[in-house]
């Protein structure tokens, strides 16, 4: 009886173990193809802030900044999305999702970017001072110059002026 019993069990646990094994392989592919998936939608938001389509970018980036399990892109959609809510006048949207990033992700590879837009941000809402802290935060060198001469002028500087500039010095989407 207890050679029967055994000889069950045996044969059970085979057909259990395959199942399983069977289930993390699709599993598995599943987070392949979801990969995949994001790398795309992460590629083709890029491509539509580099052609200046800014409201379709916000759509594609405003997904990516979503927790799902193995997005490598949310730091860098925060960014994205930011960006284009920025290029698009919705400045408030902006700024919180940039402060996310200061905040929330000081080890972000192009933290110094996401500053420099808040900083931009601020200035053009009249956050001077605020403006001015954030820009001290920055320590890319390349960034250093401009950093000067924003905060000789960012009080007279007119608001369509950053625009331009963010746009010139954004550096993150040629990666």
């Amino acid at each position: 009886m207890n050679k029967l019993l055994y000889k069950l069990l045996k044969e059970n646990i085979l057909r259990y173990s395959l199942l399983l094994i069977i289930l993390l392989f699709l599993i598995g592919n599943a987070f392949a193809q979801s990969d995949q998936e994001l790398k795309n939608s992460y590629i083709y938001g890029k491509q539509l802030i580099a052609e200046g389509k800014y409201n379709p970018a916000k759509e594609v980036f405003y997904k990516l900044t979503q927790t799902l399990p193995n997005n490598i892109y949310e730091k860098h959609a925060y960014y994205f999305y930011a960006l284009a809510s920025y290029q698009t006048g919705d400045k408030k949207i902006a700024r919180t999702y940039l402060q996310k990033l200061v905040d929330g992700l000081p080890s972000f590879s192009q933290i110094d970017e996401a500053k420099y837009l808040l900083s931009a941000i601020l200035a053009e809402s009249g956050e001077h001072k605020q403006a001015i802290e954030i820009l001290n935060m920055i320590k890319q060198n390349s960034f250093k110059e401009d950093i000067i001469n924003q905060k000789k002028i960012s009080a007279t500087l007119p608001k369509s002026a950053y625009s331009s500039k963010i746009c010139q010095k954004n550096t993150i989407y040629r990666e």
